[in-house]
């Protein structure tokens, strides 16, 4: 029995040997088997990193390494905006090609037009290590979209948000007068139904620019989703141009490039022309719920004869820039055909514009629509004449319809206050202010002056304490010139006051003085002075006396620099 029992246990144990031997070789084996599998996907991981020449359009920053040569392909222009490359250490950057797209000392790269180009990066302390990065600029392709709701039936309160550069942007009052389309609107739109915004626009925008600034159109979406989220409709005015005509080499410090070629860059790519810019703001804006209407920009005081020249319409066909190698392109024409692939309502401002401006012109009367010294920025009167036409299309066509309402006639006058200092006594001094019209058909204007003060059409005419002007549908506007005449070594202050028969005068963007009822007052302020002869006795040599010394008092001194301004040679003894 102990026999049996002995070989039953030496069995068991030889068997208990061979499993665990067994188990450990298997054990062994599946282990190589896997050590091997890791080592051939680390050798694939490892051969995949260094064949991915493409990086990932998604990223903000990119690191490049002396020796490498990748590729970046982007398909929406915009998104470069704040792409950074950075090598290991301090580098210098440099372009192949500027058309298509652009890098700062910071190696900030900005993305300008469709095509391909090489951005080279230079180690600052080993110029021959250096690193190649291939751009692509992929062309747009953009499916046709259409208006979230329709203009010609909505009723419910809705913003509309005014997009464009100095032309639509809001302006505090100023000597100049200037005054924006967005703040023209406001006067044109039922403020109990429209929201009319006109605090995103802002000079030096092209539509690249506008596109680009997170203060800009990011913010006019935010606010649209904003909208969407409180269950409100929104409309988007779009207005660009005169910016996109800028130099290649005119940036923002922080976005970059202005300048955008009309329809076609100088490589004949459309991706980051002024075309599809404004497509991309029309699709945008639908995507998010919001209708867009584009605006043309508005015309520029050049002309041709009788009529606004070509390139006052913004058409730079024949024209380029400096450093340009081809010419810009006809941007209104570019707007219109973005707007019409995309079916978006178009008001075609320059074209309107232009024969209300050679109007304006052609009377002598340029100066009542453009700031002074300025061929492209309005005034009071010619922001309200812009705002018309912008309202007047859009009713034609049954757009807005219930919104738009009558603007107000306005009288205005661009002068609050009028100060003529000291002048001597029965010597006169001579300035003027003006008055314009809009839209007040028929009434007189009455103008009165204090004592001291005359009134006249011209400056080389008849002063008197009154002026009455006729006003009628022709009437633009006047220069009213005012004469200040001390009589007496005394103050003279007052007002003009200034009345309409059936309107109130009003002070348009200038600052404001004083309405009292219906009578706008302009202050005036002056003083008569006298001749005095008085002074401390001093010293001087006179040449036109041969060696004579003569005592003079100050007063009779600038008399003879007066009389004698060539001969006159004084020297203090």
């Amino acid at each position: 029995m102990k026999k049996i029992i002995r070989n039953i246990l030496a069995v068991l144990l030889f068997a208990a040997i061979f499993c665990l031997n067994g188990c450990s070789d298997l054990d062994e084996s599946n282990e190589e088997t896997e050590i091997e599998s890791g080592s051939q996907n680390g050798e694939q991981e490892k051969d995949e990193s260094d064949d991915e020449k493409v990086l990932n359009a998604e990223a903000t920053e990119y690191l490049l390494k002396a020796g490498d040569s990748k590729e970046l392909t982007l398909t929406d222009i915009s998104l470069a905006a704040s792409k950074t490359l950075k090598m290991d250490g301090e580098a210098t950057w440099t372009v192949e090609n500027p058309y298509i797209c652009s890098i700062n000392s910071s190696g900030k790269l900005t993305p300008l037009s469709g095509g391909e180009t090489v951005v080279t990066g230079t180690l600052s302390s080993d110029s021959t290590k250096k690193a190649e990065l291939k751009v692509k600029i992929e062309e747009p392709n953009r499916g046709v979209s259409s208006d979230p709701f329709d203009l010609r039936t909505i009723s419910e309160n809705i913003d509309i948000f005014c997009c464009g550069d100095s032309i639509m942007r809001d302006y505090s009052a100023s000597d100049s007068d200037q005054y924006g389309l967005g703040q023209a609107l406001k006067e044109f739109f039922d403020e109990t139904k429209a929201n009319v915004v006109t605090d995103i626009a802002n000079g030096g925008r092209s539509s690249r620019l506008f596109y680009n600034e997170d203060s800009r159109w990011p913010e006019v979406k935010r606010r649209i989703q904003a909208n969407n989220e409180a269950g409100k409709k929104s409309v988007v005015i779009l207005s660009f141009g005169h910016n996109d005509q800028r130099a290649l080499t005119d940036c923002d410090k922080t976005y970059g490039a202005q300048f955008t070629f009309a329809s076609k860059n100088a490589n004949g790519t459309v991706a980051g022309t002024h075309y599809d810019f404004m497509e991309k703001y029309i699709v945008e804006a639908r995507e998010l719920g919001a209708v867009p209407i584009c605006v043309t920009p508005f015309v520029r005081g050049n002309y041709f004869g009788s009529e606004v020249s070509a390139y006052g319409k913004h058409d730079w066909s024949n024209k380029t820039m400096t450093g340009d190698s081809t010419p810009r392109g006809n941007y209104p024409a570019a707007m219109k055909a973005a707007a019409k692939k995309q079916g978006a309502i178009l008001v075609d401002m320059t074209e309107l514009s232009a024969v209300r401006v050679a109007e304006y012109n052609n009377a002598g009367k340029e100066k009542y629509f453009y700031v002074d010294s300025d061929n492209t920025h309005e005034r009071t009167l010619g922001g309200l004449e812009l705002g018309k036409i912008v309202t007047d299309e859009l009713k034609k066509n049954g757009y807005l319809t219930s919104y738009i309402k009558d603007c107000s006639p306005r009288i205005m006058v661009d002068k609050s206050n009028l100060a003529f200092g000291r002048i001597l006594a029965n010597a006169t001094k001579t300035t003027s202010f003006r008055i314009s019209n809009f839209q007040n058909k028929s009434g007189t204007i009455t103008i009165t002056a204090p004592s001291g003060f005359g009134l006249s059409l011209s400056d080389s005419g008849s002063f008197d304490s009154v002026l009455t002007i006729e006003t009628d549908e022709n009437f633009i506007g006047t220069e009213v010139f005012v004469k200040f005449s001390p009589t007496e070594v005394i103050s003279y202050n007052g007002d003009i006051t200034v009345t309409h028969s059936s309107v109130t005068p009003d002070f348009g963007n200038t600052p404001a003085g004083t309405v009292d009822d219906s009578a706008l007052k302009i202050a005036l302020s002056g003083a008569g002075k006298e001749l005095s002869v008085s002074g401390t006795d001093f010293t001087v040599n006179w040449p036109m006396i041969s060696g004579g010394v003569a005592a003079f008092r100050l007063p009779q001194l600038q008399l003879l620099r007066m009389l004698f301004p060539q001969k006159l040679d004084l020297m203090v003894l």
